[in-house]
């Protein structure tokens, strides 16, 4: 990646090594291709690309579910935009980069953190489905991979709720601390945003589980080979209980959902950014949304 590195190494740093895991394979072949182009086109042109190819690729589980999530980014956006557009653009890019007075806050790290484990369960998982001879083994570990993928997924929702709260006092009038937003656990970070949106926005207590979150941080949490179901410890009515949540359940209905909202996240700013440059360009994409 050719640039200045002076202003925000930290960030850079990750996007170099984000390049480096496309190069080496780990997001595919188009990946790759993309990240060839990426020197030949305009800033705009790459955003638009990137938001082409989601758009145009219909093998995604809850890719309808992500419209709606990208069309509540938007609304909650462009209200804030309308009447602070610069304030609200910083507070988006510096989410990326990290700030002036404080690079270290970059999020490229967690964000390539989380899509390299997602990518290396889903590349275990293939692996797995044309193996002969399957041991438990191989299962719990593919089924362990999807459980730190989760684990980092919903980490980087974590983060990426750090700029929709601060857009949200923006939006608000409300003067904010960011330490004391960053030091919120993920639970106080959902509850602050619905308190300041009134909970318009984004169904968060619906996307993430907070059960299982919080089993794999306490490491309560497995996969039953003979059941096909991942197993976690709560405590109920006073005692420790095992609950069981069916293989099926877990990688269709709860796994993606973080995933969805993190996607969401991203295409919504590429509308933003669009919408704030090339009003004309975001109206036939976003209108592309619905079609």
């Amino acid at each position: 990646m050719v640039k200045d590195q002076t202003s925000f190494p930290d960030f850079y740093e990750a996007a170099d090594e984000l390049d480096d895991l496309i190069r080496d394979g780990l997001f595919g072949e188009e990946a790759i291709q993309n990240l060839n182009k990426r020197d030949l086109l305009s800033i705009e042109d790459y955003l638009v690309q990137i938001f082409d190819e989601w758009i145009s690729n219909d093998n995604q589980v809850g890719k309808d579910k992500v419209k709606i999530l990208v069309v509540q980014f938007v609304e909650f956006f462009a209200d804030v935009i309308k009447e602070k557009p610069q304030e609200t653009i910083d507070i988006l890019s510096g989410y990326w980069t990290g700030t002036a007075d404080n690079p270290e806050l970059e999020g490229m790290s967690g964000h390539t953190e989380a899509m390299r484990f997602h990518r290396e369960a889903i590349i275990g998982a293939e692996r797995l489905k044309y193996q002969e001879n399957k041991t438990s083994a191989d299962l719990k570990r593919v089924a362990g991979a999807f459980i730190t993928a989760y684990s980092k997924v919903v980490e980087h929702v974590g983060q990426i709720l750090v700029p929709c709260i601060k857009i949200a006092f923006l939006k608000n009038q409300k003067d904010f601390n960011e330490n004391q937003i960053l030091r919120l656990t993920l639970n106080d970070k959902i509850e602050k945003f619905n308190l300041e949106t009134s909970n318009s926005y984004f169904a968060l207590n619906d996307l993430i589980n907070r059960t299982i979150r919080n089993a794999d941080s306490h490491l309560s949490i497995k996969y039953s080979v003979s059941k096909r179901a991942l197993e976690y410890k709560k405590r109920y009515r006073g005692k420790t209980q095992i609950f069981s949540v069916p293989l099926e359940k877990w990688m269709f209905e709860i796994y993606p959902k973080p995933g969805w909202f993190v996607q969401a996240f991203i295409y919504s700013s590429i509308l933003v950014c669009l919408g704030v440059t090339n009003p004309s360009l975001f109206k036939i994409k976003y209108e592309g949304l619905f079609v």
